[in-house]
């Protein structure tokens, strides 16, 4: 079944999903353990979360701390 507006495959889901891959890679964070993957996946959640709502990344961590 196919929606107008919706893309017919998940590239967008796979390129959305890119950063993390590269990120968790280069950070060794694959090597922590379930627990610092977790941690990782949570920080990127929010930052994707807030780029995708046009939010500044450096204002909401500085509200978080």
């Amino acid at each position: 079944m196919q929606y107008e507006g919706v893309e017919p495959t998940n590239n967008a889901s796979e390129r959305a999903l890119r950063y993390l891959v590269v990120l968790r890679k280069i950070s060794g964070q694959t090597r922590g353990g379930a627990k610092s993957l977790k941690r990782l996946g949570d920080f990127v959640t929010c930052i994707m979360t807030w780029k995708a709502h046009k939010l500044s990344v450096a204002k909401e961590i500085a509200r978080l701390i």
